[in-house]
């Protein structure tokens, strides 16, 4: 009897042993990204819905116009798109809101790579969201961009905060005066002046310019003007409701991430549910710690023993974190440098370290700490008659 239930129960531990293997393979190949220590990605990444995004791309580097006119070449945005296309790169990212679209737009033109071989992203901007204006937002990015379709398009933001009104941006032939509502906008020479979209003054939340916009960016992915959409600046919370509503789901999330500044909670959320967190500001603004010899001890020991530089490093711990990046630069060097980042990889023991890094950015830019967006858990909404609460 002892025998027969030794043998049951180590039978028992056996195939106990077994599923828990099986169940670990199961993950492995249906969600590489599963737990925030097994995320390191490759060079591309591939969305839900099976768009392959390049891991690293420009971020809007250099000024230029939103309407194109002919004189891009002289646009600093243009010059630094084409000199990355000539360094290798494939994916570019920019926004209606920077009003300098033109410039890279007329870089793909005169690049001659075929437009298949790109990836191109722009952003519905705050003062556009809804469901007409956000319609409207994706045609005015393709007019600009001179496109037929933009690989991603994503809502630059999930709300405003009441301070940004009225927001002031450059002009753009596609919004006359009074466009939106009367007053909004109202151009004056080469910029304009926006006041909240009619969805906020709705539903000061802005849920429903939420949920309008991305109606709208729905239809347009189905429409084939876009092959993907998603998000920036949302919250668990925001990822979470959108789920319990059965929408479809972003593809990427946008949001600031670099060391010193990484939510591991949002990229576990994200591996789990199959959206790609995508790091719009990957050095902190070339935060000093994460881009100098000497900024950072941590940092720069882990460069010197690999013969690359700190911002190398600080991109290859977001790599290692399954994170994709946007950096700037206009700089030949500092483009080529941003890209080098697949020829080596970090130990865990070294992404821990590097986990641990405090590099304060934010602050009195007196002293060096305006580096880093505001803290969108921050932003507060308010009523017409002046209530004011955390935005959703």
């Amino acid at each position: 009897g002892k025998r027969a239930r030794s043998m049951t129960s180590e039978f028992m531990q056996s195939v106990a042993v077994m599923q828990r293997l099986i169940f670990a393979m199961v993950v492995a190949v249906n969600w590489p990204c599963l737990g925030a220590g097994a995320a390191r990605i490759g060079p591309n990444v591939t969305l839900r819905g099976g768009v392959v995004m390049p891991s690293v791309g420009l971020g809007s580097s250099g000024g230029c116009h939103p309407d194109p006119d002919g004189t891009e070449s002289q646009c600093t945005g243009y010059n630094a798109s084409l000199q990355a296309m000539k360094l290798g790169y494939r994916a570019f990212h920019d926004a209606l809101s920077y009003g300098n679209q033109a410039g890279l737009g007329a870089a793909v033109k005169a690049s001659g790579i075929p437009r298949s071989e790109l990836f191109l992203m722009s952003m519905v901007p705050k003062y556009l969201m809804g469901y007409n204006e956000t319609k409207a937002s994706v045609a005015a990015s393709l007019a600009q961009l001179q496109l037929d379709y933009i690989d991603l398009v994503m809502v630059h933001h999930r709300a405003a905060d009441v301070a940004d009104w009225p927001r002031t941006v450059n002009a753009m032939s596609a919004f006359p005066n009074n466009w939106a509502r009367p007053g909004s906008p109202t151009n004056n020479g080469t910029h304009a002046q926006w006041l909240a979209p009619a969805c906020a003054i709705t539903d000061p939340t802005w849920v429903l310019c939420q949920d309008e916009t991305w109606k709208a960016l729905s239809e347009l992915k189905a429409e084939g003007k876009l092959r993907a959409i998603g998000v920036s600046n949302w919250q668990v919370s925001n990822l979470e409701r959108m789920k319990s509503l059965k929408q479809e789901l972003p593809t990427v999330n946008q949001i600031e991430q670099h060391i010193g500044w990484h939510d591991d909670e949002m990229l576990e959320w994200c591996a789990n549910n199959g959206v790609v967190v995508q790091a719009a500001t990957p050095l902190a603004r070339s935060l000093p710690a994460l881009v100098k010899v000497g900024g950072n001890p941590t940092v720069s020991a882990i460069a010197k023993k690999y013969g690359k530089t700190p911002a190398q490093v600080s991109l290859r711990f977001l790599i290692e974190k399954g994170v994709t990046m946007v950096p700037s630069a206009t700089s030949a060097e500092y483009q080529a440098e941003n890209l080098d980042i697949f020829g080596f990889e970090l130990t865990e023991e070294e992404v821990a370290e590097l986990g641990q890094v405090s590099a304060p950015c934010r602050g009195n830019p007196a002293d060096g700490l305006a580096k880093c967006w505001a803290d969108p858990g921050d932003m507060m909404c308010g009523t017409p008659e002046g209530r004011m609460f955390h935005c959703p």
